[in-house]
């Protein structure tokens, strides 16, 4: 069995800690802060095995080497990666053991050109996104262009739709008003706004969130619905004829939103 916390750090980041209970072993993703980890993992008299890297910007980097000094855990990360710190450099279509569950090691170009994602398979998927995919919303294109996150977006849809996912950052109450504003109509992004609104007032996490949900709130995921597609050609005064045209206007809408 694995168990999944959130470390919460900085001002809106999640370190994921993964937890063997049959042991004593952790793995985290994505240490932004290495000072939180060992705290917790000294509190909890756990130790760290692994460390799993989605891309190379700070907030999910520079607790490395704190991390190193005490567990000298084995360092996952992206190819060509300027990391410092990963002791194992992995890409599209790599496998990894992790607790006897296997790891899927997905390419992930869009928010950064080294991004990756990794999927465990532990009875149900788990899949740690980084900064590629949100609740209702998705990464920033900081390098890489529309058409590659797109690409990585359809690759998500995919997934099972009981597949947890489990970003990187506290965006879901940010991401559900826009996503409301560009697609009014749709029920479901109101039920999940309530919901995660009583999460928020009693202190805990909106996330994980899972496939299911996001096809139904996500509209980075539903490039093909025709309330997104007449609201951006209104709002743009353009006629849109392709899904990656409705991504490319709607991730523009969002930048400035």
């Amino acid at each position: 069995m694995l168990k999944v916390t959130p470390l919460a750090v900085l001002q809106d980041n999640y370190i994921w800690l993964i937890q063997d209970t049959n042991s004593d072993s952790v793995a985290v993703v994505d240490p932004g802060d290495g000072a939180t980890v060992h705290a917790y993992l000294e509190k909890h008299n756990l130790t760290l095995s692994n460390i799993f890297i989605t891309h190379h910007h700070l907030d999910h980097t520079q607790g490395i080497p704190e991390l190193v000094s005490h567990y000298r855990p084995t360092v996952f990360g992206p190819r060509d990666s300027e990391v410092e710190g990963i002791t194992h450099f992995i890409g599209e279509g790599d496998e990894i053991s992790l607790f006897g569950h296997k790891v899927n090691v997905i390419a992930a170009p869009g928010h950064t050109l080294d991004h990756l994602l990794y999927l465990i398979d532990s009875k149900i998927f788990h899949l740690f996104c980084g900064d590629t995919l949100f609740s209702a919303g998705c990464g920033k294109l900081l390098e890489g262009t529309p058409q590659e996150m797109f690409h990585t977006l359809q690759k998500i849809k995919k997934l099972p739709t009981n597949t947890l996912i489990y970003p990187a950052h506290e965006y879901s109450m940010s991401n559900l008003k826009f996503a409301k504003k560009v697609e009014p109509s749709n029920a479901d992004i109101t039920r999940i706004y309530q919901i995660y609104s009583n999460k928020v007032n009693s202190g805990q996490s909106t996330l994980p969130s899972d496939i299911q949900t996001e096809l139904l709130i996500n509209p980075f995921l539903r490039t093909n619905n025709s309330e997104i597609v007449n609201a951006i050609e209104k709002r743009y005064s353009t006629n849109i004829e392709t899904e990656i045209q409705t991504f490319t206007a709607l991730r523009a809408w969002k930048d400035s939103y």
